[in-house]
């Protein structure tokens, strides 16, 4: 099969496929309401997401909610977190850029999930931390269906489960998985916690995409994973369903309080994924479900 088909295959098995009837239910409440709504005279709007186009599932209600409020405004988008490729950790390179806003006092949206601002506050100034505790901040809960992988036919040795390290998440999917496997006689050899996505991406994917039967990541990578078996590059995989809950805060700076308030309910939604990431966000995750896929096919 050509590879350019091998490509379109795989996308389509991800974004239409394993996607689609993934079920997606959030809340959203105005926590903090901003202190200041001055700004610089910019009428861009800078917003911060860990990926425009890797959006976790989680994600995908708070993209879709600015996205459809900020509909008729500039926007500048900063992605601060890619399964691929970083130079720098997630919260050196945020704390980058909110430094750099934070002191020309531009109207910004700062999506983070719950863990993040701990690690995040400790690299930034006084003047960028006073920024913050100005700001207006939204809370996000999300309940969502996420699928999870294991080979159906394991090495002999055993499989290594892969996870981000300080990562809540992460540390309860790999106990879940750790279950699922004994109950389905898959043997765990070990579990591996690595710093970020990138690390896990060349970990897992050292041997080739073989390597995935072998070294199983919880992380977004697994859905890749999980397409690939769908478009028959590797396999068979059991493919795992799991509800899980998670929280996210939108830190609103510089912003109209009306603005906040309509981007919080605009964040509670229910459906079907496949229906929530339709137009611009379907879009995006095609370009980078389509980068992601080369890079692992060597393409």
């Amino acid at each position: 099969m050509d590879r350019p088909i091998i490509l379109d295959r795989c996308v389509e098995a991800l974004i239409s496929g394993l996607y689609q009837d993934l079920q997606v239910e959030s809340s959203a409440l105005v926590e903090t309401p901003s202190v200041t709504a001055s700004a610089s005279g910019d009428d861009t709007i800078n917003v911060y997401v860990k990926s425009f186009k890797e959006v976790s599932i989680d994600e995908v209600p708070i993209i879709v909610a600015i996205m459809n409020v900020l509909r008729g405004s500039k926007l500048r988008i900063y992605e601060y977190e890619r399964i691929t490729h970083s130079e720098k950790a997630r919260e050196e390179v945020l704390a980058r850029l909110v430094r750099l806003r934070a002191e020309k006092r531009e109207p910004s949206i700062i999506v983070m999930p719950k863990a993040l601002p701990t690690g995040l506050y400790g690299l930034l100034p006084e003047e960028a931390l006073r920024a913050l505790s100005e700001g207006a901040i939204v809370r996000v809960r999300v309940f969502h269906d996420n699928i999870l992988y294991l080979p159906r036919n394991p090495p002999r040795s055993g499989v290594e489960i892969v996870a981000k390290r300080n990562s809540e998440s992460s540390y309860a999917r790999v106990v879940w998985l750790q279950r699922r496997a004994a109950t389905l006689g898959v043997p765990v050899r070990r579990t591996v916690f690595l710093e970020d996505n990138p690390h896990i991406f060349r970990y897992a994917l050292s041997q080739g995409v073989k390597g995935l039967l072998e070294r199983v990541p919880v992380n977004k990578l697994a859905h890749y994973a999980l397409a690939l078996d769908r478009c028959g590059v590797i396999g068979p995989v059991h493919e795992l369903r799991r509800e899980e809950k998670s929280e996210h805060y939108i830190y609103a700076l510089n912003l109209p309080a009306g603005i906040v308030e309509e981007i919080a309910r605009a964040a509670s939604m229910e459906g079907r994924l496949g229906d929530l990431m339709r137009g611009v966000l379907y879009d995006n995750m095609v370009k980078g479900a389509s980068r992601i896929f080369r890079e692992m096919l060597l393409l």
